[in-house]
């Protein structure tokens, strides 16, 4: 009898991933959330030196795999899509909102860099300085704020 070795099946990894960061992101404490009213409090010369503290139920994850699909398809009882390997890495991001209710959605580039830097409590001068790769420098400030 030949024995598996699920280390070969990376697919299952990664959607093992989704199913603990949901999980992770329901089960965390709750936290106040702030509103951008109240970004709007913080005095101009306090932005580039400001670190942004997010909900713990924030998740980042990529993926080498269309896992995400294929637990979309398992989630709605639907086929799933045949597997498949892809070519960039697919970034997806998962939290509880404030209906308690965790969601997802996928993250473009940008805002997969800019949340890299800001959830190890980064200020937003370095997010900025991050994003200029993605934007004008004279756009990079709004964008940034739009992103987080």
């Amino acid at each position: 009898m030949t024995q598996t070795h699920y280390h070969d099946f990376l697919e299952l990894a990664e959607l093992a991933q989704i199913e603990k960061d949901f999980a992770h992101s329901f089960d965390v404490k709750d936290t106040s959330f702030i509103v951008l009213e109240d970004l709007a409090q913080l005095n101009p010369e306090d932005w580039p030196a400001h670190c942004f503290k997010f909900q713990p139920s924030l998740q980042l994850l990529a993926f080498r795999h269309n896992s995400f699909e294929i637990w979309q398809a398992l989630a709605k009882d639907t086929s799933p899509p045949e597997l498949r390997q892809i070519e960039r890495p697919a970034h997806w991001v998962i939290w509880r909102a404030r209906n308690l209710i965790s969601e997802y959605r996928p993250m473009p580039s940008a805002a997969w860099d800019a949340l890299g830097i800001a959830l190890p409590d980064q200020p937003f001068a370095d997010i900025c300085e991050r994003l200029l790769k993605h934007y004008k420098h004279e756009d990079t400030p709004s964008q940034a704020i739009a992103l987080i």
